[in-house]
């Protein structure tokens, strides 16, 4: 996905308005992560018009300030959930290809949080994901992952 993708996507907004339900947030707004820790935000995007999906990650480090980003674009329909966990695998692949260590993962998909810090087994194509994603954190040296939700959907 380019730039000039992202752009005309934004500028024709959200293909669908999700039903938000109040839920009590950990945090109400993006926090810098600790000293010597880098934050990676992750999320997905589903365009179901067009049988696609997209992934993204921004790293920034423990001042807030950008480092690096990544975006994907891939082709199928799978379900908002596994899509915020196929962003979060991405996002954590990619941290290791770059030898990071530190690094909190923050996503504002409490259902994925809650099952990758969750020690339950799941035998379904998510919980098959969730396994892998949590096979990927315990390579990491001090990988964690936690919800964030924006104050905008409160």
């Amino acid at each position: 996905m380019t730039l000039y993708n992202w752009l005309q996507a934004k500028e024709r907004g959200p293909i669908f308005k999700p039903i938000m339900q109040r839920i009590d947030p950990i945090c109400k707004r993006w926090h810098k992560p600790p000293l010597h820790f880098l934050k990676c935000n992750t999320d997905a995007a589903i365009f179901t018009n067009n049988n696609a999906f997209g992934l993204s990650s921004v790293l920034r480090d423990e001042n807030g300030e950008f480092m690096a980003c990544r975006v994907q674009h891939e082709l199928g329909n799978p379900m908002v959930k596994e899509c915020e966990v196929l962003a979060l695998i991405n996002a954590i692949t990619w941290i290791q290809e770059m030898n990071l260590t530190n690094v909190i993962f923050e996503l504002d998909a409490k259902n994925v949080v809650d099952a990758i810090n969750s020690p339950a087994d799941d035998a379904t194509e998510f919980g098959s994901l969730v396994h892998q994603c949590k096979l990927l954190l315990n390579q990491g040296t001090a990988f964690s992952v936690q919800f964030h939700i924006d104050k905008q959907m409160v």
